[in-house]
């Protein structure tokens, strides 16, 4: 997080604040919400910054790996980072697997397909009263790419005469349930049953970097953080900055 954050500074030195407290780059809940543990972690670790060559690095992270990481390129279109490669999350046993998102299931109705498509292309969806719209109108989902962490780059959704090709993290955006939440990763296969649409699953996030639960499961098998680290972002050293 340390390391995230100088980052960030460097990124974003022009601007009148650095790093945003949600999704955008780290979900902080202020101060009242500290936990014991993670000052004592910074408290240990203070100024110590993960560094590649002569720069620090994009240390990113993320929940769940669903047992394989991504590369950097793949998510961010950007070049990639030697230390930020597809591999195996694995010693002995899926890391990952303790997480409530190791594995999951999602449907979706063709009708809520649509819908989102109607808004994704900023058309109207019809009024409640209109449901005989969508008697007629097929949906089709195609995977057009996988990552080579075997997420799905590309996908093609089509309903009549509308279709959209959505890429990486938009992939995720468009299959919002109503509570707002997002698909959790695009780690996924689709099945159809009837007339809804099945995403089988594995992880939540992006995939690059280190999975927090399985640096959870690393340390329950006596890594220390340093390991943990190297384990994430092999090619890296740690630097004592302060």
């Amino acid at each position: 997080a340390r390391t995230y954050a100088i980052k960030r500074m460097a990124y974003r030195e022009d601007n009148y604040f650095h790093v945003y407290s949600d999704h955008r780059d780290q979900v902080y809940h202020g101060i009242l919400n500290n936990a014991n543990l993670a000052t004592k972690a910074i408290e240990q670790t203070r100024g110590e910054v993960m560094f590649y060559q002569d720069q620090p690095i994009d240390a990113v992270f993320y929940s769940t790996s669903g047992g394989i990481t991504e590369d950097y390129a793949s998510v961010w279109g950007d070049t990639s980072r030697p230390y930020l490669t597809v591999k195996m999350d694995f010693v002995d046993e899926d890391l990952s697997k303790n997480s409530p998102y190791f594995q999951w299931q999602i449907g979706f109705t063709a009708k809520e397909i649509e819908r989102n498509l109607l808004k994704w292309i900023n058309l109207n969806p019809l009024s409640a009263e209109d449901e005989n719209y969508y008697e007629d109108r097929p949906v089709e989902l195609t995977i057009i790419s996988r990552t080579e962490g075997k997420r799905v780059s590309q996908i093609s959704i089509k309903s009549g005469e509308n279709e959209i090709i959505l890429n990486g993290m938009k992939i995720r955006q468009f299959f919002t349930r109503g509570s707002g939440k997002i698909l959790p990763s695009t780690l996924f296969t689709i099945s159809v049953v009837q007339d809804e649409f099945i995403f089988s699953g594995r992880g939540f996030g992006h995939g690059v970097g280190m999975s927090q639960y399985s640096a959870i499961r690393l340390s329950e098998k006596s890594y220390n953080y340093k390991q943990i680290l190297g384990f994430y972002y092999p090619k890296t050293q740690l630097i004592k900055l302060y």
